[in-house]
């Protein structure tokens, strides 16, 4: 079965071993373990280990934005055509990166680590003991939705999910069925609370097949009270059919689950947010390229 190569920055290594250790239960993971010194060596080894991955993840930070040697190795992957997926510790993708579809693990570990599953299962697929580690997970989930840590929770039930698509369809759908009795209805009570902040910088004029455009750096973030920001899990944005990678979900509540990236030619955009009750709310904006505030348009929630 081939190997998940995973590169990073040494000053990163206690999430990189976390990292790994998970993913271990699951796949044959190909990281560097030790502080070696260079050499013609080591650079074939690791050479060699890139060539024979499966899948390249790199684990982006402003420690690994810096350094030469996974600057190195995501070239070389890139130059090869494996399939990279960037992991976003915190930071910035630096441009090499930018039109991947990135893991965002800024929010809670649980919820990152179910989306990278999902984004392996396409590539490789899991070793036979991850039926096993589903219950377990189940358990785990259980237990930390008991313990009121809903996010977590949700992160966890969403990796069992992942792993034994027969538990259910989504961690809503199994929400759904193991409650009795619904407490809380996030999405009804704030999906119309609810507008997008964007935000857009000029950066150049550029032709592409003849035609003119205007390159902006662009930002959206969710726009709302602190209280609201508080019951969201997770936010899903649906870009252009166009954009390289049109889905992108993002976990970072303490930026107000912003996305960021570079483009050109203004379009509606769909917004779907996961509420930590597993409620779902969703609408849309267009997008104008102005430092501006949108209301969700044609907004609707389920339960």
């Amino acid at each position: 079965m081939p190997h998940i190569f995973l590169s990073y920055s040494s000053k990163d290594r206690p999430f990189a071993m976390r990292l790994v250790e998970d993913l271990e239960r699951f796949y044959d993971v190909w990281i560097d373990r030790s502080d070696l010194s260079g050499g013609a060596a080591w650079e074939q080894m690791i050479e060699t280990a890139l060539k024979d991955c499966g899948v390249f993840m790199v684990i982006v930070s402003p420690n690994s934005n810096q350094s030469d040697w996974v600057a190195r190795e995501t070239i070389l992957a890139e130059k090869i055509k494996k399939y990279r997926i960037p992991i976003l510790l915190n930071g910035e993708l630096p441009f090499r990166l930018l039109n991947l579809h990135y893991v965002d693990f800024q929010g809670e570990y649980e919820g990152g680590f179910r989306d990278l599953l999902e984004v392996l299962k396409q590539q490789i697929e899991p070793q036979d003991r991850a039926h096993q580690e589903s219950s377990r997970l189940l358990g785990e989930g259980i237990r930390s939705y008991l313990a009121d840590d809903i996010s977590k929770a949700n992160g966890l039930i969403g990796q069992a999910i992942v792993l034994d698509s027969q538990i259910a369809a989504s961690v809503h759908e199994f929400w759904k069925t193991l409650r009795k009795e619904k407490t809380t209805h996030f999405a009804k009570e704030s999906i119309n609370k609810i507008g997008i902040q964007e935000h857009a910088k000029f950066i150049q004029e550029k032709i592409i097949r003849s035609e003119r455009f205007s390159i902006y750096d662009w930002s959206i973030e969710i726009n709302t009270t602190d209280a609201i920001l508080d019951t969201i899990d997770y936010v899903q944005y649906k870009l252009h059919e166009t954009f390289p990678v049109p889905l992108q979900i993002v976990r970072d509540r303490t930026r107000r689950f912003q996305f960021s990236t570079k483009g050109w030619g203004v379009f509606p955009i769909q917004v779907k947010i996961y509420f930590k009750d597993g409620t779902i709310g969703s609408g849309g904006f267009h997008l104008e390229f102005e430092n501006t505030e949108h209301a969700l348009l044609e907004t609707s929630f389920e339960e």
